[in-house]
């Protein structure tokens, strides 16, 4: 219920530009680790499995941890409704580029490509699948979230095999200092307060 009122609150603020992010270096094995066993709670009814496929080692990104988490609980809740009884979910993440990608992956029904050109519209509901309780604003939070901290959410998917959900986000800067974004800021913006920060 808590991550639901969030989910509009956040929803209302982006629309007003008032999203902001306190930005600074997260530990992103550890909210991945959280958002797992989050999953494995609601998985477990349908006998899904949710995994985490991570690295030995990643560095801390530049993040606002409370709206990382809550995007990534929105990309894991969506993949476990969607999902295949006793299908999978797996959250992925590792180094490319100075960035940190992430990305969430289920064995789910898909998303036909009609459906994916309306995917980030508020309330959107597909046909298919409107039978499943939700919202329509998990995703369109999720995107404003990731764009607030300079990425983009980008979607792969096949009707009948599954859906990836990924983005990147930036290696922290070697500082404590704390930065402050709102949605409305421009990544290029982001990277020079980021850069006059570290």
């Amino acid at each position: 219920m808590l991550r639901l009122v969030g989910n509009f609150l956040d929803a209302s603020r982006a629309d007003s530009g008032r999203l902001e992010l306190a930005l600074r270096p997260v530990q992103l094995d550890t909210v991945i680790r959280r958002v797992q066993e989050d999953g494995k709670v609601l998985a477990q009814s349908r006998g899904l499995r949710v995994a985490a496929d991570l690295p030995d080692e990643l560095p801390p990104v530049l993040a606002d941890e409370e709206h990382l988490e809550r995007a990534l609980h929105n990309l894991v809740s969506n993949a476990i409704k969607y999902n295949r009884p006793e299908g999978s979910v797996t959250l992925k993440a590792g180094v490319q580029d100075g960035r940190v990608w992430i990305a969430v992956s289920d064995t789910g029904v898909g998303i036909s490509e009609v459906d994916q050109r309306q995917l980030f519209e508020k309330y959107f509901r597909s046909g298919r699948t409107r039978h499943i309780r939700g919202t329509g604003l998990g995703l369109v939070v999720t995107r404003e979230i990731v764009r607030a901290h300079g990425g983009e959410l980008e979607v792969a998917s096949r009707e009948g095999t599954g859906t990836t959900f990924s983005f990147a986000l930036q290696c922290a800067p070697p500082s404590d200092h704390q930065l402050k974004t709102s949605v409305r800021e421009k990544p290029a913006a982001l990277m020079e307060a980021v850069n006059a920060g570290g």
